[in-house]
């Protein structure tokens, strides 16, 4: 039987007294819910029909082994190439054959697959669909389609519009020939090559009508609702202006897939300069919104969405109303001032940072908080104006209100300060809830490498409990409830709860250090308990509202390592399941 550790106990105690204050009721059960992996040619998901959607930037290169950022590239800034409105790289003024200006093709990282070489045991295993895949392509020149398991196919594009049957076997090493390839190597002037689509297979004239993939619609339905973070593209977004969101007809739906033209302004808005800016501060890319709201629509679900930082007015009021329009009767909206805003990682700690020091005079952390607070409750004014709430009325658990606002549990105590208390009413106070995120260091530093797999996962199956996440968890209920009893009713949600017991994508000289052992760790039989005793003690909380949980995403933060992976097989995925369905034991 698993012991109850102190901090389970510790949790019981605590919010006996939170819960005095709290309608919540001890003991009930939470909503089970998902967050959307971001857009990429290496996200093992296939939540589009349309390959292209997942593309990479656009790169250009001498030859097979010199690549650079097509935007990023200086030996183009005179406008030698430039891309269209919708992102398809041309020459203006020339035909471009392979050779031209020194370029051997112009080059784009699709989906691709690896089953003919790799395990499905295999923590990189990625599979995708075989069969007769449709190009269909407008202009006049030449693409060739490569790697990914694709037969290397050559289609002449003759003006209107080309379709070309492209067929794929089974998937490839796993180097760069593991990716698909779309490269087109030459481009007529005035009828340059553009609006690619690579469709895959039985979705050739449903694509437009039907863009998400079945088998993600599929993995994402059990869930109550989506939280498009990853799709809204947040985290490193420097864009301020709608005219500089990503349309419905860019090419890709990744990040990076742009560039940001940024004024002097805009950069000296996070402390930097046109002299002192790097490049990939200004990659940017993201999911279009009436993508989004589609999504919510198709599958009759809820979504949550992030606002990117440095956002103005008029940006919040054109989101607002296109949500408002598109989404169908019954949905609700919540909305998030960008993301983790204490993560130093992201731009929005630095925009605040220097915002903080300019509008409040410095106060380091104090002033950074009080920023984001004052930023924050002037876009929820402008949500709540223009779906017709003035921001003072209807009540927080109105059915008939549209829209919801969260706030990071960080900022609560800035929230209660007169100044802003009254300025708009939050409907949640939101908290990551990892556990096991500094396991894999533990492991370095306690010399555990020579250990077995199952070793290690009944070694810390012992410390669960006494996780600092877990442990910190009955003080932050505590917190949430005496906020609602002096002021107005919030509730508590986990926005990521989930584990990190996996590979350290972000460190690759930790991962070889541990052997990759945190990979196999995470796909271990016993990871099942491990999110069936977190649901537990979410559950026993009491003030736990959703649960907000990645559920697809391949590897990393995962709960399903590739669309199709067995449901047996699927520790984490299954766990989810099985707790939406009340048969968790």
């Amino acid at each position: 039987m698993l012991r109850v550790m102190p901090a389970l106990l510790l949790l019981l105690a605590l919010t006996a007294v939170a819960l005095a204050a709290d309608p919540a009721p001890t003991g009930r059960r939470f909503a089970m819910c998902g967050n959307i992996n971001g857009i990429a040619y290496w996200a093992n998901d296939w939540p589009f029909v349309d390959l292209m959607k997942s593309a990479s930037d656009w790169r250009v290169g001498p030859d097979d082994s010199s690549w650079t950022v097509l935007f990023d590239a200086p030996a183009y800034a005179d406008g030698t190439v430039v891309l269209d409105e919708n992102g398809y790289p041309y020459m203006p003024g020339r035909d471009f054959r392979s050779g031209e200006a020194n370029i051997l093709c112009f080059r784009a990282l699709l989906p691709g697959g690896n089953e003919g070489v790799a395990s499905p045991d295999a923590p990189d295993y990625r599979p995708l669909p075989t069969g007769d895949y449709t190009l269909i392509a407008e202009g006049t020149g030449t693409i060739v389609v490569r790697g990914g398991g694709f037969e290397e196919t050559t289609v002449p594009c003759r003006g209107s519009t080309t379709r070309e049957t492209i067929r794929r076997g089974i998937g490839q090493a796993a180097n760069v020939e593991q990716w698909t390839q779309i490269r087109i190597t030459a481009s007529r002037a005035d009828d340059h090559v553009r609006n690619i689509r690579l469709i895959m297979p039985g979705h050739a004239e449903t694509y437009e009508s039907q863009p998400f993939h079945p088998t993600f619609l599929e993995n994402i339905r059990p869930f109550a609702k989506y939280r498009l973070m990853d799709w809204c593209s947040v985290n490193g977004s420097p864009i301020r202006r709608w005219d500089q969101r990503t349309r419905p007809g860019w090419y890709s739906y990744a990040s990076p897939s742009r560039r940001a033209e940024l004024t002097a302004e805009e950069l000296a808005a996070f402390g930097q300069s046109p002299e002192t800016i790097k490049p990939g501060r200004l990659r940017i890319g993201q999911v279009p919104y009436e993508v989004m709201a589609d999504l919510a629509n198709t599958l009759d679900r809820d979504i949550w969405i992030c606002v990117p930082a440095m956002a103005d007015d008029d940006y919040v009021r054109q989101l607002a109303t296109l949500f408002r329009d598109r989404l169908e009767p019954g949905r609700v909206l919540t909305v998030e001032y960008a993301n983790e805003l204490f993560n130093r990682a992201f731009l929005v700690n630095e925009y605040g940072r220097v915002q903080g020091e300019r509008l409040f005079g410095g106060g380091g952390r104090q002033g950074q908080s009080r920023f984001f607070v004052k930023r924050m409750t002037e876009i929820y004014r402008i949500v709540n104006e223009v779906y017709g709430y003035r921001h003072d009325e209807n009540g927080l658990e109105n059915p008939a209100r549209r829209v919801r606002f969260v706030m990071p549990i960080q900022q609560l105590a800035t929230l209660a300060e007169p100044e802003f208390l009254d300025a708009v009413k939050v409907d949640h106070v939101i908290e990551n809830f990892y556990f096991g995120i500094d396991w894999p260091r533990e492991m370095v530093e306690q010399d555990l490498l020579n250990r077995s797999v199952d070793w290690l996962v009944n070694h810390f199956a012992d410390r669960l409990d006494s996780d600092p996440r877990l442990a910190r968890l009955p003080e932050q209920t505590a917190e949430v409830a005496a906020f609602s009893r002096q002021h107005y009713p919030v509730t508590y949600v986990t926005y990521e709860g989930s584990s990190h017991f996996h590979h350290i994508w972000w460190n690759k000289d930790l991962e070889a250090k541990t052997g990759h052992l945190t990979e196999r760790m995470d796909i271990h039989p016993r990871i099942y308990e491990f999110y069936a005793r977190l649901f537990r003690v979410l559950e026993t909380g009491g003030a736990v509202h959703d649960n907000y949980i990645f559920v697809i995403v391949g590897g990393g933060f995962g709960h399903r390592r590739y669309p199709t992976q067995p449901l047996e097989d699927a520790h984490k995925y299954r766990a989810c399941l099985d707790y939406i369905e009340g048969r968790l034991p």
